[in-house]
């Protein structure tokens, strides 16, 4: 029985060095790999048009164009990562580097529901009330919102009113423009 046991806790520390001797072996491969190409995905559909893969190119200084044959560890995945969510017209993005030495870029673009016009500024605004720059190259058929608000009546507070108008098919089709005077004066 002791003698089972000496072997087992001799070949738990040998698979256990082993295991160590692969992750260093493993990290050392990786950094010296190189940049076999960098490909950009974006989650969009027919109607939104908010994002293109040559924005994304533009974004993170045609970083795709002269990636190929750059060392993986100099490419800073964090970084793009960052800047690409700091855009308003994206929900969120991700970049990830692959063993085969692609880099791989996935960006979901925002989806407005509805624009406002307040004042002399025009935007859109996503579900969760997150501002989108309103761009002379891009339109949505959504429905607008019109009126004066402050730090308590925002046109973030009227996208439960959106949400109903949206899910019923006659007041969709009805109804396209929301606009209000005073909080309690919408029309």
């Amino acid at each position: 029985m002791k003698l089972r046991t000496i072997i087992w806790c001799i070949s738990s520390l040998l698979l256990v060095a082993y295991l160590i001797a692969i992750f260093f072996w493993i990290g050392d491969a990786f950094k010296g790999s190189r940049c076999t190409g960098m490909e950009i995905y974006v989650a969009d559909t027919a109607t939104y048009h908010f994002v293109t893969k040559s924005e994304i190119s533009r974004e993170i200084d045609s970083l795709p164009t002269r990636c190929e044959g750059m060392l993986l560890r100099d490419i800073n995945i964090d970084s793009i990562e960052k800047k690409l969510n700091s855009i308003d017209k994206i929900e969120s993005a991700s970049c990830v580097k692959l063993n085969n030495g692609k880099v791989i870029i996935s960006v979901n673009p925002m989806r407005p529901v509805a624009r406002v016009f307040e004042k002399d500024v025009s935007y859109y605004i996503n579900c969760e009330g997150k501002r989108i720059s309103a761009d002379a190259r891009y339109f949505l058929d959504v429905p607008v919102i019109s009126g004066q608000f402050d730090s308590v009546f925002t046109a973030v507070s009227l996208l439960p009113l959106i949400e109903y108008i949206k899910s019923d098919a006659t007041w969709s089709s009805l109804i396209t423009m929301i606009k209000t005077d005073a909080r309690h004066d919408i029309y």
